[in-house]
């Protein structure tokens, strides 16, 4: 006789991931589309993004200062 189980439904926990991963998508798309310039953590680097598309390194995470990189006008 075939198996004719009900394939288990995603957990909470994970359709709540899949969630917050695609709001984050969005505002992403909308801060990109305002021109904001967004400096965030990838890879072990702090990471400047400008409008245009351009990534800069800024410095290794554990060597980051604030104060040597000021936010562009």
């Amino acid at each position: 006789m075939p198996d004719q189980s009900v394939p288990a439904a995603p957990s909470p926990a994970w359709a709540s991931f899949e969630a917050v991963e695609e709001a984050a998508r969005a505002a992403r798309a909308h801060r990109v589309a305002s021109g904001e310039v967004m400096t965030y953590m990838a890879d072990g680097w702090v990471v400047r993004e400008y409008p245009d598309g351009h990534i800069e390194r800024l410095a290794p995470v554990a060597e980051f200062r604030d104060e040597d990189f000021p936010y562009p006008a």
